[in-house]
């Protein structure tokens, strides 16, 4: 239920920002690093148990971000003639940078124990927690250069066709971001947990989705390219 709150909120926010994001979106890059400090600050704060009940909640587990994530994925799987794709295509490089800033404040907070668990005595993890805390490594070392180039100055100053590619690894990226999570929330699952089975079953039924639309996206463009070989030879 966490990631269905967080993407309602995700989609309230863009729906009603999307003007104000596109035009000054550096407010809303600081303002998530605010959230980020808000989240760190809880492993040595002792927050009111409301405040980390119905809001620091949405970032402990990136479900904010994870929310954010999904409309940048899903806009990709969009038709092209969707009104809603081209106010959604306007603002998807700060959509992502936002999402992409609020992980900071999860990688940090989670990482330490994790990572350095892993490190320090990698036998006495579990090992579904062990392939979550390597993926979720390799899902850092991924989002660096994708943020990164995301930010419209140094979009401009790259080459279309290497930007292209190094985009491409946005695919592979959403892809074990789901089997992160898919891993985490399954040794909980099968010890009995509903919120985790709920998760699962929640985030598997997006992650399906998703898989789909872009097979269904992938085969439509195979179909049109000897259409648009036709239209060109014959101009």
């Amino acid at each position: 239920m966490r990631f269905l709150a967080g993407l309602v909120i995700a989609v309230l926010f863009t729906a009603i920002l999307h003007v104000p994001l596109r035009k000054a979106p550096w407010v809303f890059y600081v303002l998530a690093l605010l959230l980020d400090v808000l989240l760190i600050a809880g492993n040595y704060v002792s927050f009111p148990p409301w405040f980390r009940e119905y809001f620091l909640f949405l970032f402990q587990s990136n479900t904010l971000a994870m929310g954010f994530f999904t409309i940048v994925m899903f806009t990709g799987v969009m038709s092209n003639h969707s009104a809603l794709k081209k106010t959604l295509l306007s603002i998807r490089a700060e959509i992502s940078i936002i999402a992409s800033i609020l992980c900071i404040g999860h990688i940090v907070k989670y990482g330490e124990s994790y990572f350095g668990k892993a490190l320090s005595s990698i036998s006495s993890m579990p090992s579904l927690r062990l392939a979550a805390t390597l993926i979720a490594l390799i899902l850092v070392l991924m989002l660096i250069p994708l943020a990164i180039t995301s930010i419209k100055l140094v979009r401009k100053r790259m080459k279309p066709k290497s930007w292209s590619n190094l985009q491409r690894l946005a695919y592979p990226f959403y892809g074990l971001i789901f089997i992160h999570i898919y891993f985490f929330l399954l040794q909980p699952a099968r010890a009995g947990s509903q919120d985790a089975v709920i998760a699962l079953t929640i985030y598997s039924i997006f992650g399906l989705a998703y898989l789909l639309l872009r097979i269904g996206r992938y085969l439509h463009s195979q179909k049109a390219l000897p259409v648009l070989a036709k239209t060109v030879d014959s101009k």
